[in-house]
C-alpha cells in the first residue's frame, strides 16, 4: 500500500504502539468499529432485556478489537521511533562535532 492511500498511522517505539486515523476513510471505519461495540447495550435496554444487550457488547468488544486492530494495521503507514531516535542521535553527534 503506498504512503498517500494510507488509512492510519501506526507509531511503533519503546513501549508504544499507537494507531491513529488519518484520512476521512480510517475516521469512518474507527466510527463504524465504534458503532459495532457500543450500539447492542442501548438497544438491549430498548427491547426490554438489559442483561442481553450487556452481554452481546462485552462479547463483541474483544472479537472486533482485534479485528479491528488487523485491519487496521493492514491499512497504516509505519512509523518506528527507535530509527528516529537513532537518527537524532547521530543529529546531535554531528552537530558536536561541527561547533569544534
Amino acid at each position: 500500500m503506498r504512503d498517500e492511500d494510507a488509512w492510519f498511522v501506526l507509531y511503533k517505539g519503546k513501549g508504544q504502539y499507537k494507531l491513529v486515523p488519518r484520512n476521512r476513510a480510517g475516521w469512518l471505519s474507527f466510527a463504524a468499529f465504534m458503532v459495532l461495540i457500543f450500539v447492542p447495550m442501548p438497544l438491549g435496554f430498548l427491547i426490554g432485556h438489559p442483561f442481553w444487550g450487556l452481554a452481546t457488547s462485552m462479547a463483541l468488544f474483544p472479537l472486533s478489537f482485534i479485528l479491528f486492530s488487523r485491519f487496521a494495521k493492514a491499512r497504516a503507514k509505519v512509523i518506528d521511533l527507535n530509527a528516529i531516535d537513532e537518527n537524532w542521535d547521530e543529529f546531535e553527534a554531528w552537530k558536536k562535532r561541527g561547533k569544534r
